[in-house]
């Protein structure tokens, strides 16, 4: 718990490289020595230096303290999966759990890399420009169109939300009363939080099935602040009339007291 202390949280990547990240010292062995440069540039680093998250994983998370030593091919998603439950289920019901370990491939990191893990982002899933599921498959095979439609799916489903976000929001700062609308659209983001999980089970059924309740979710949110936009181009429209009318009003009144100051 010493912030000075070399097995501190924030320090135990360093004094690790010590040792690992010494090119001539590491020589006989055979391994990388960038390790320590790779993790720097991580969400987890991140996370712990910046956002001071002491909980996130550091070298020991994953390899251990006093044995420490490299997680096998088979081990991999178990080690991931210890904060990544969810995901590490679903990869293992999968059929690529059975698929990389015939091949010899480490699961999460074959997608994820492994020091120098970055933001999961939908934009790694499908067959364009940045997408990982590209590097195994093509259009032409399952694999590749299952990903692509899972992709456009999960793509949908997060552009009616932000679309209805902004309508609520929109109609919220005219000042109506859209709180149970956004409250309930909040289970939109839900959804589409385990739909990202599901992806990898890679079973396009899976991840249709999560969507579409946030797909119902973002309809009804939909009607809710277009309703809540009508009734407040109504108010407008009254409070139109109403000025206009005592402007006449106001206007007749005062032609009525120029006609009897001239009779006076």
């Amino acid at each position: 718990s010493d912030p000075l202390s070399s097995v501190n949280p924030l320090n135990v990547a360093q004094t690790c490289a010590s040792c690992h990240g010494n090119a001539e010292y590491m020589a006989e062995y055979g391994t990388p020595t960038n390790q320590h440069e790779a993790y720097q540039t991580s969400v987890h680093w991140r996370m712990m230096s910046e956002e001071r998250d002491l909980s996130a994983p550091t070298c020991n998370d994953c390899h251990g303290n006093h044995g420490a030593a490299p997680p096998g091919v088979s081990w991999v998603g178990n080690v991931c999966g210890q904060c990544h439950a969810v995901m590490a289920d679903h990869f293992a019901q999968s059929r690529h759990a059975t698929t990389f370990a015939m091949l010899g491939v480490p699961g999460c990191a074959t997608c994820h890399n492994n020091h120098d893990i970055q933001v999961a982002a939908d934009t790694m899933l499908g067959l364009t420009s940045g997408a990982v599921c590209g590097r195994c498959h093509s259009p032409e095979d399952r694999g590749g169109q299952t990903a692509s439609r899972m992709r456009s799916v999960i793509d949908s489903l997060r552009t009616d939300f932000d679309s209805v976000s902004g309508i609520l929001l929109r109609a919220e700062q005219a000042g109506m009363e859209v709180s149970e609308a956004q409250f309930e659209l909040s289970g939109a983001q839900s959804a589409l939080v385990t739909a990202r999980a599901a992806v990898h089970s890679f079973n396009l059924d899976l991840v249709n099935a999560e969507t579409e309740e946030g797909f119902a979710i973002t309809a009804e949110a939909y009607a809710h602040g277009q309703d809540a936009l009508a009734e407040l181009q109504f108010r407008r429209m009254g409070l139109a009339v109403s000025v206009t009318i005592i402007l006449v009003l106001i206007a007749g009144l005062y032609l009525k007291l120029r006609e009897i100051e001239g009779r006076a």
